[in-house]
């Protein structure tokens, strides 16, 4: 088991390649809950931002402006989901876009701190 404060890491998903303009999909499994998550990148939006979809059978994070070759990261665990058992899925990710490739990072936590 690795954690990170008081969070367990769950899955890790670090150095894919995605480029620009293709999506990927992740499959994880948190205390026994079967959940894909969609990864997709939108360069027209205004501003910086990460946009949370619940679709069937899963989550769709859209990350709009992205897009820095010096790289783009979250400061801290962001929400993504709250588990049957009131603990909380969280995520941490990173991308560079290089040319047009992203190298994106993700890493999923299970924050059993907050019951």
């Amino acid at each position: 088991m690795i954690t990170i404060g008081k969070r367990e890491l769950i899955s890790s998903f670090p150095n894919l390649l995605i480029p620009k303009n293709e999506n990927a999909v992740l499959d994880i499994e948190v205390i026994g809950w079967k959940l894909k998550i969609f990864i997709q990148f939108d360069d027209i939006t205004d501003e910086q931002s990460i946009k949370i979809e619940a679709i069937e059978g899963g989550v769709r994070l859209i990350f709009g402006k992205w897009s820095s070759s010096i790289g783009t990261a979250l400061k801290e665990p962001a929400a993504l989901a709250n588990l049957h058992d009131g603990t909380h899925l969280e995520f941490m990710a990173s991308n560079y876009r290089i040319g047009d490739t992203n190298l994106f990072s993700i890493q999923f936590l299970h924050n059993k701190d907050l019951l």
